[in-house]
């Protein structure tokens, strides 16, 4: 409620995106939100260029590949089969998150 969503409407969407694709299961708590908007005042939110929905994508495809890779045993063509994405796809993915 203290938090004064700069972007509005869309900023607000897209930290509920980000919850909800991090969040296991249950229901969304403060504790699931990001911290710069529990901690920063008002005032001194200035988000521009900056993108939460992308961060957490990319931060929430990191996690799958990793963990497909771990239960893979690193192979990649397994992995990319319990991911649903082809084999070169992951290769790109994991290029573009240097991984």
């Amino acid at each position: 409620m203290r938090y004064s969503c700069p972007g509005n409407v869309r900023e607000l969407e897209n930290v509920i995106r980000c919850a909800v694709a991090t969040k296991k299961s249950g229901m969304i708590e403060t504790s699931d939100l990001p911290s710069r908007v529990l901690t920063a005042p008002k005032e001194s939110m200035d988000l521009s260029g900056f993108n939460p929905l992308k961060a957490c994508v990319q931060n929430t495809t990191r996690e799958q590949i990793e963990r497909a890779l771990r239960e893979t045993g690193g192979h990649a063509g397994e992995a990319a089969k319990l991911l649903h994405i082809g084999k070169r796809t992951l290769y790109r993915r994991m290029k573009e998150l240097g991984l």
